[in-house]
């Protein structure tokens, strides 16, 4: 079975659960394919080599990770508390022969490298903003933290896109794929001072935010604008 027929099995599945409204424990509560593809994309801007997703589910957005960490010679580390979907998430990486790139961790965060280059949450809404707190200063500048569901769930999550944004070493912009994804992404010492402050425009729409780096920026509007492109 090859990386597109275990995607493709997955959203059935989860298209699926959700048609018989099971409830949202059992379910695998997967990001969408736009948002999959948007951050496997994302990784490879960054070159992202080491790259730590909380909320591994049944691994369908490990896939997407893993698959941009294969090409850039790099590594994810995933954690879940749920020992049944771990186990699941486990069999859909080796079923898609990706699972030598992911290193699969049952349990709360815990033991994060010392550097790393992008993150993803996707796991209990009120976890966020606590992993964000202890997930910050291991990310490097120039970095990425990417939370998903912020449009879906922006009620339960306005305490952490509040934060995120107002944090002075930062600067985070909702991206509209699937759930709302929230990109923060961590300045470096040379762009404190050198914010771009044209507004982004993303599927025509002007932005009332910013971002800081104008090849970050330019490379978001490309990303829109590819993202039917298949991987």
């Amino acid at each position: 079975m090859g990386i597109q027929d275990v995607l493709e099995k997955l959203e059935k599945e989860d298209s699926e659960q959700r048609e018989k409204n099971l409830p949202k424990e059992v379910r695998n509560r997967s990001l969408t394919r736009d948002s999959g593809k948007f951050l496997a994309m994302l990784c490879r801007m960054v070159n992202a080599k080491i790259i730590v997703e909380i909320g591994t589910s049944v691994g369908y957005s490990t896939i997407w990770l893993a698959m941009a960490a294969k090409s850039t010679g790099g590594m994810v580390i995933t954690y879940d508390i749920d020992p049944k979907k771990v186990e699941k998430a486990r069999d859909n990486l080796q079923e898609a022969k990706l699972d030598g790139v992911v290193t699969f961790i049952l349990g709360d965060v815990s033991d994060l490298p010392e550097t790393i280059n992008l993150a993803f949450f996707d796991q209990e809404k009120k976890d966020y903003l606590r992993h964000f707190k202890l997930l910050f200063p291991h990310i490097r500048k120039g970095g990425v933290i990417v939370a998903d569901n912020v449009i879906s769930h922006q009620e339960e999550l306005q305490d952490y896109i509040g934060h995120v944004r107002s944090r002075p070493e930062c600067n985070s912009i909702q991206i509209p794929l699937g759930k709302g994804l929230e990109v923060t992404y961590r300045l470096r010492k040379d762009e404190l001072d050198a914010f771009w402050q044209e507004p982004l425009i993303i599927s025509g729409r002007k932005s009332s935010q910013t971002f800081p780096n104008a090849f970050f920026q330019t490379k978001l509007c490309i990303l829109e604008l590819d993202k039917q492109a298949d991987y």
